[in-house]
């Protein structure tokens, strides 16, 4: 009776059953750290992913006031081409005015004599 016990007790059947709830724990274990692992690496690109997406945000950012800059300096550039071919075709008229005048007047002195 006791060789039946103890075999019952300390047995391969036993052994196995233990053998298999160590399996089950380890494999459990091991499925813990595995996606601990996982979500620290989809942590990890996320954070990476962002700050590349910042990068580009910011340099798409820098580029358009780049050119709104380039837009600005351009425009105030035509507008004072503008003011300067104004003032020149005053400057023009007012010598034209001013040629005429002295024709009238040289007209008028001729016609005297």
């Amino acid at each position: 009776i006791q060789k039946v016990i103890r075999g019952f007790l300390h047995g391969r059947r036993l052994i196995r059953q233990r053998h298999k709830a160590a399996a089950r724990i380890q494999a459990l274990v091991r499925g813990i750290f595995t996606r601990q692992r996982h979500r620290r690496r989809l942590e990890a690109a996320i954070r990476i992913q962002a700050r590349i997406r910042g990068l580009w945000g910011r340099q798409k950012v820098a580029q358009i006031q780049r050119a709104a800059g380039q837009l600005q300096r351009n425009w105030r550039r035509f507008q004072a081409q503008l003011h300067v071919k104004q003032m020149v075709y005053e400057r023009i008229e007012m010598l034209r005015l001013k040629r005429l005048d002295v024709l009238r007047a040289k007209l008028q002195e001729a016609a005297i004599v």
